[in-house]
């Protein structure tokens, strides 16, 4: 009798840590669906295939990052800078209000070999290139924009270089989620 018990509660226990099991193993798979959907509508900080999307999610940052800045300093107003899709050997830069950004598939040979030696093959150079160009230097862009917007004046590029760095760093950090 006490055997019987004995194995009628491991077969309990058992099927107690089976059920625990599948209950982990579906949250898993529910967490990592969701990570995936949000992964599908969120491309910043990779390389497109689609040179309108690019466009239009660099767009959506300008404002979100402008309406901050706005809210924040009112003086400031770079609501009315847009993103173009200007692929040039400077890659990316803004000029008029306008932030002219690259697109890969037309970035030249030399810079696409450049990325793959720095990263390690094509397809890591092409992720890199994400990471900066379709990334951290929109917010970098913005950055000079607000300094010229504010009055605020540089004595030597390097200063300007490291206050847009700064103020891109600040706003991904800000953001939490990196969009």
């Amino acid at each position: 009798m006490l055997q019987q018990t004995l194995v009628s509660s491991d077969f309990k226990m058992l099927d107690y840590k089976q059920t625990k099991m599948k209950k982990l193993l579906l949250i898993s798979i529910l967490v990592c669906l969701y990570t995936l959907s949000l992964a599908q509508t969120n491309k910043w900080f990779s390389s497109y295939n689609d040179s309108s999307a690019l466009v239009a999610d660099a767009n959506k940052l300008i404002q979100q990052m402008a309406d901050r800045i706005y809210a924040r300093k009112p003086g400031v107003d770079l609501r009315e800078i847009v993103a173009i899709k200007n692929t040039t050997p400077y890659l990316i830069f803004i000029k008029a209000n306008k932030v002219n950004l690259p697109f890969w598939t037309e970035v030249i040979t030399p810079q696409k070999k450049f990325f793959s030696e720095i990263a390690g093959g094509a397809n890591e150079g092409r992720a890199v290139f994400g990471l900066f160009f379709n990334g951290f230097y929109l917010a970098h862009e913005i950055g000079h924009s607000f300094f010229t917007y504010a009055g605020k004046s540089f004595e030597n590029a390097y200063d300007s270089e490291y206050a847009a760095n700064t103020l891109a760093i600040l706003y991904w950090r800000s953001i939490g989620d990196y969009w």
